[in-house]
């Protein structure tokens, strides 16, 4: 990311090289990856130097502002906690659907038992029974949680590992 700039103010920031007419004379992209720093410095291309740091956006809302001072273009990071409310709905969501896709691909253990009397083979059986149990352990987490930090510290990649796999 670059940005132009004239008289100490930035006219224009760039994301992503590409044809640009400065001063009037149009330059390739090749501006962009061609010319040395201190050459796009010359006709007032600065790159953006990142401060601060991009948070998960299923926790927070991030935003960005860029600058230019001191002869460098910063683009300023700045994170708002979510509302804790809104990011406990939406964890409590993705428990469940996650529950749902992994029962789902065993449902037909449940509907032979019903149809013909076979039992479940006990390892998915149990692995069900299993995901059930981790999801009540997410939920609780997750209903206790009190603040953004306590809802990012739940990891909710670690679900019982499917027998058919191992």
């Amino acid at each position: 990311m670059w940005t132009l700039v004239k008289n100490g103010s930035i006219v224009e920031t760039i994301e992503k090289p590409r044809d640009i007419r400065i001063d009037g004379a149009l330059h390739s992209s090749q501006i962009f990856t061609q010319w040395s720093d201190s050459e796009r410095a010359e006709v007032g291309l600065i790159p953006v130097e990142d401060e601060g740091q991009e948070k998960d956006e299923k926790f927070y809302t991030n935003s960005f502002n860029v600058i230019y001072a001191d002869g460098k273009s910063v683009r300023r990071i700045t994170n708002v906690p979510k509302d804790v409310d809104s990011v406990k709905a939406v964890l409590q969501s993705e428990v469940n659907q996650t529950l749902r896709r992994f029962l789902l691909q065993t449902d037909w253990v449940v509907v032979r038992k019903l149809e013909t009397g076979k039992d479940a083979p006990s390892n998915l059986a149990n692995w069900r029974a299993a995901l059930r149990v981790k999801a009540v352990e997410f939920e609780t987490a997750i209903s206790a949680a009190s603040n953004i930090a306590e809802l990012e510290a739940i990891d909710l990649n670690s679900w019982p590992s499917d027998p058919r796999n191992e």
